[in-house]
């Protein structure tokens, strides 16, 4: 078990986009509310290749993501 990355399209019954959040800083980047009410995602929408594998492949993307935020702090 574990958790799972998968791709919900927009368009799909349950999926619903809610209001932008305010920020402090990268106004550049909106940041929503995402409510999914009983969506049907099909299992071709699973990111990676294995089920459970979801955190790990967050993880990975980690160092990645911290060296941005640097940098975007750096240069602001």
């Amino acid at each position: 078990k574990g958790t799972s990355l998968l791709l919900v399209e927009t368009a799909w019954e349950g999926f619903e986009k809610g209001r932008n959040l305010n920020k402090v800083g990268m106004k550049a980047q909106d940041t929503s509310e995402l409510f999914f009410q009983d969506v049907k995602v099909p299992a071709d929408n699973l990111l990676g290749s294995m089920e459970g594998q979801g955190f790990f492949q967050l993880m990975q993307e980690l160092p990645a993501e911290r060296l941005q935020v640097a940098l975007t702090a750096v240069a602001a």
